[in-house]
């Protein structure tokens, strides 16, 4: 539960363009990337559909935080 509310509270300074709130987003989505190889062998759709997205994630924030950061 309180890791929940951190990734809130982090998905609303995103939303503002704040910098730590981009650097926890990319630390998580990497872990959860991480995470998912080690599901590969029993959920391979699955975890294939969750790396994948992990990487979309990764490639926003680092690619469209500055457009956010600037309104």
């Amino acid at each position: 539960l309180l890791i929940g509310v951190i990734l809130f509270l982090a998905g609303l300074a995103l939303l503002q363009g704040a910098v730590w709130a981009r650097t926890l987003v990319v630390i998580i989505a990497s872990l959860s990337a991480l995470a998912n190889f080690i599901w590969l062998p029993y959920q391979p759709w699955w975890s294939i559909i969750i790396i994948t997205l992990n990487i979309f994630i990764i490639w926003a924030v680092t690619t469209h935080g500055r457009d956010i950061a600037k309104v």
